[in-house]
């Protein structure tokens, strides 16, 4: 067994290292509330700007951090309490559980690891980048500086997305450019990525799409008033900011420590194969097989009468965009595949939608995206894990939707134009299941 959980008194809580930052590791982090009464969250992160943009992406989770006792890097989060360490981490050492740092060392109970797309935040206050006191140390302080609450923000990910909402937060009048033709591609899919943009401008938020910052305009003073767009577009402007969220980051890690070939592997649980308290999450991140997982197990001699290893895998993540909320259940991509069939319906008002993703070959659910709508987790979980087929499920679906002002209209409307969908379906499936047919007969 390569490492094994040191035994804690009982007056002090488990520590969990974080190392990274991304969507992925809040989403593993919130998995884990219902697992630990109390936990000390310990993240190693060398941006500048994690506390502001750590706040901002826990604002779409719908979840507050809150400031303990005025410290700036400490938060708690209802049952769990987050310091932010910026050392420079030198090495690990995974048979003692020990993280040593340029200041020192820390013992871990449980290490994350977030492979995720850098998210390092910059901030242009005059013809320079610089960083501020806005990210990571006072607020308010840095706020009553301003001459105006103009902000703009380059960028184009959920991240760029998180930014903007929080410094609407702050009273902040944000303006996004973003070089893409729309935002959170590959994140998001299109339809309702358009739908949270005309949501983003009922709220103050511009957007510019397909265009970059190419001049910036300052005062005698240095000071920024306002910049100049590849479109021709000026807009006012007292700080930039630009969010570096595509290009994947160099682990603060050695992953080949883990594995050779320095892609984790984990079970469905994120565990990484041949540890019992290491997890990793994010795009450097592989799930296992079945037959790989038992290997490791047998291999490392893992008890697996205490470690579950390939738990029961139900995934259930939520974004919410001030009043709006994006729900997924089970797997959805924007890049769905040929051997998914892809349903969506919206909603006349806009702001509300529903996607359905099933197999081709039985018709079995894959994931459902609401924009709007959410369902009882019991029922999808039973759902997704009973391989339900899309009609069934569909039919039941006022079983599982939770009420809201449009829940019952909802449900009528949704069956209508699947229906209508699903018959074209059958009848393209039984053609192509005709051919294979004819086709092996004469063969």
């Amino acid at each position: 067994m390569i490492n094994s959980v040191l035994k804690k008194s009982k007056e002090k809580s488990p520590q969990l290292v974080v190392v990274g930052l991304g969507l992925s590791g809040i989403d593993f982090l919130l998995g884990w509330q219902e697992r630990f009464k109390d936990l000390d969250i310990t993240i190693f992160n060398m941006s500048g700007t994690t506390p502001f943009l750590f706040e901002a992406l826990f604002l779409i989770k719908n979840k507050k951090l809150s400031p303990i006792s005025g410290e700036e890097s400490h938060y708690q989060m209802e049952n769990f309490t987050f310091t932010f360490n910026f050392s420079k981490i030198l090495s690990i050492d995974q048979e003692k559980n020990v993280l040593y740092h340029s200041d020192g060392e820390f013992y871990y109970d449980y290490l994350l690891i977030v492979s995720e797309f850098d998210l390092n935040v910059k901030l242009k206050c005059g013809d320079d980048f610089a960083k501020s006191t806005f990210f990571n140390k006072s607020y308010g302080s840095d706020y009553q500086c301003f001459n105006n609450n103009k902000v703009v923000i380059e960028g184009h990910g959920m991240a760029t997305m998180a930014m903007a909402l929080k410094y609407l937060d702050y009273g902040f009048s944000p303006s996004i450019v973003c070089k893409n033709s729309r935002l959170a591609i590959g994140e998001i899919p299109t339809e309702e990525t358009w739908l949270l943009s005309k949501y983003f401008k009922n709220n103050g938020i511009d957007l510019n799409f397909e265009t970059k910052i190419i001049k910036p305009f300052t005062k005698d003073t240095n000071q920024l008033i306002r910049v100049k767009i590849t479109n021709g577009k000026e807009v006012l402007a007292g700080k930039v900011v630009v969010v570096d969220d595509e290009t994947p980051c160099p682990s603060l890690l050695n992953l080949k420590k883990f594995n050779k070939d320095a892609i984790l592997k984990t079970n469905k649980g994120h565990c990484v194969l041949g540890y019992s308290n290491v997890y990793a999450v994010g795009d450097k991140i592989k799930i296992a097989t079945e037959e790989e997982v038992e290997d490791s197990s047998y291999l490392n001699g893992l008890n697996k009468l205490r470690i579950d290893h390939n738990p029961k895998y139900f995934s259930s993540k939520q974004y919410v965009f001030k009043d709006l909320s994006w729900q997924t259940y089970g797997e959805i991509s924007p890049e769905w595949g040929i051997d998914t069939q892809n349903f969506y319906w919206e909603h006349p008002v806009g702001d509300i939608s529903f996607r359905l993703h099933y197999r081709k070959e039985d018709f079995s659910i894959k994931g459902i995206a609401c924009l709007g709508l959410n369902f009882n987790k019991g029922f999808m979980a039973n759902a997704l894990q009973s391989n339900c087929k899309a009609h069934d499920f569909i039919d039941s679906i006022d079983e599982g939707l939770e009420q809201n002002l449009y829940s019952s209209e909802v449900c009528s409307l949704i069956k209508k134009s699947f229906g209508v969908e699903f018959k074209k379906v059958i009848k393209t499936y039984r053609t192509s299941l005709l051919k294979r047919i004819l086709r092996k007969l004469f063969s």
